[in-house]
């Protein structure tokens, strides 16, 4: 284990949480059932990483989902099964560049109806839809951008009480985003840091996600995931909100919020460009 993960106390809370626990045995078993493994594509987030991402969005009682980056829609798919029959709703980001594509994963998310498929940029539209359906609580799964581009926008968007969970893909063990994030989380951000208790169906498809990609090759580790999933509670959200780190460029969190707060979504979505082109070449 990265040494940074074994300085931190063990993290006994959400695992022993019968909810999560409950939580995470039903829909790894829906997971299963629904064929979610043999579904799975190249570069999605991995079926058990979505599982584990739901367990927590039902263990803190997520009224709204916000993805951001559809692609192909598995993840968007998923998350509708998540919703279906409740009260609850789904805000799908896409900048859409391939239309075809676009169509296609429309069509397939047409069967459900409280997943809202929304074309534009992350930059601006996080913001705007967080505000939008505030009070009602939050999660942010984040699948494009990625590293400290998509943790300043959801750093920012945490300064809305409404914002619970946060959750980046393709976060590294060992690199410096996964380091930042595990620095103002109270627990650790990785389901096989938190799964103490496993239900015999988080085994089952824990075995059929590995059997099937490594059919398939995948490209990503089998032994590590690659999601951080992270509470925004009272405790952390005021450090998380004034974070500043040389590694957020010109698209410090607190200046994007303070921007967001006047209502400049677009000049500061500019800054963002502007600090890509400066310091990415």
């Amino acid at each position: 284990m990265i040494e940074s993960q074994m300085k931190k106390p063990p993290f006994n809370e959400t695992s022993t949480d019968e909810r999560f626990v409950e939580a995470l045995g039903r829909w790894a078993e829906t997971a299963a059932n629904l064929s979610w493994v043999e579904q799975w594509v190249e570069g999605a987030i991995f079926p058990c990483e979505m599982v584990f991402f739901l367990a927590r969005c039902e263990q803190l009682d997520i009224d709204v989902v916000i993805e951001s980056g559809r692609q192909d829609g598995y993840s968007t798919m998923i998350l509708g099964e998540f919703i279906k029959g409740r009260e609850k709703q789904v805000y799908s980001i896409d900048y859409e560049a391939d239309a075809e594509r676009a169509r296609r994963c429309r069509e397939r998310l047409k069967a459900y109806s409280s997943v809202i498929p929304v074309k534009g940029d992350a930059n601006i539209l996080l913001g705007q839809l967080v505000n939008q359906v505030a009070p009602r609580k939050v999660a942010m799964l984040v699948d494009g951008p990625k590293g400290f581009w998509a943790i300043a926008l959801m750093f920012a968007c945490s300064g809305n009480t409404a914002v619970k969970l946060l959750a980046l893909h393709n976060l590294n063990r060992g690199e410096a985003p996964g380091k930042l994030l595990g620095g103002l989380a109270n627990s650790p951000l990785y389901y096989e840091d938190v799964v103490r208790q496993s239900p015999a169906s988080w085994l089952r498809l824990r075995e059929l996600e590995r059997l099937h990609c490594e059919r398939l090759g995948a490209r990503r580790s089998l032994e590590y995931s690659s999601l951080g999933v992270m509470e925004v509670a009272d405790r952390n959200r005021k450090n998380i909100v004034r974070k500043t780190s040389w590694h957020f460029r010109l698209h410090q969190p607190p200046l994007v919020r303070m921007a967001w707060k006047l209502g400049l979504f677009w000049p500061t979505n500019r800054l963002f460009d502007l600090s890509n082109r400066l310091f990415n070449k």
